[in-house]
């Protein structure tokens, strides 16, 4: 295969796995499918996935990936380009994995340094592409910040609700 020939491939496999999910999907979630499939090594994929981003073909709100019309009407026309048996793997995975998707999209969290020892636990809780709750804890390891974080995806479903009703309400 040519190499113009593999990057558009690659480029349509991407926007077909967007289109596909129905919803916004994480960096981690997108990564998961392509290396289920073996699509294209992880350093090729983040950067077309780059491309479709500056060529306004996808787009990224609040770390969550979507195809953008522009990339709905790209797909639709070189549909063909792309082999049945990628199609039908990715169909099956979305399918299998469309409620783990939906969850994961819904409570987000990541860690980062902020200074030699000094950490920033990001978690967020997103609802229909929108930011409900976002919370920055400051904390002195990279091992806190990620237990934090870890912790989050399963306690947020709790923490959200009881933040929302103690200072609600009166």
């Amino acid at each position: 295969m040519s190499n113009m020939r593999e990057i558009a491939e690659n480029k349509l496999i991407i926007l077909y796995i967007l289109s596909r999910a129905k919803r916004p999907l994480t960096q981690d979630q997108l990564t998961e499918i392509n290396q289920s499939g073996g699509y294209m090594n992880y350093f090729i994929f983040a950067q077309e996935l780059n491309e479709l981003i500056d060529g306004q073909y996808a787009e990224k709100i609040n770390q969550m990936y979507k195809i953008t019309l522009r990339g709905t009407q790209i797909l639709n026309m070189f549909i063909n380009k792309i082999p049945d048996l990628t199609m039908k793997d990715i169909d099956e995975y979305v399918a299998l994995h469309r409620e783990s998707f939906k969850r994961d999209s819904e409570i987000f969290s990541e860690f980062y340094k902020i200074s030699g020892k000094q950490y920033v636990a990001n978690l967020k809780v997103i609802e229909n592409e929108m930011v409900l709750m976002e919370l920055n804890l400051n904390v002195p390891t990279s091992k806190q910040a990620e237990k934090i974080c870890s912790t989050w995806k399963n306690k947020a479903k709790d923490i959200y609700p009881y933040l929302i009703n103690n200072l609600g309400n009166d």
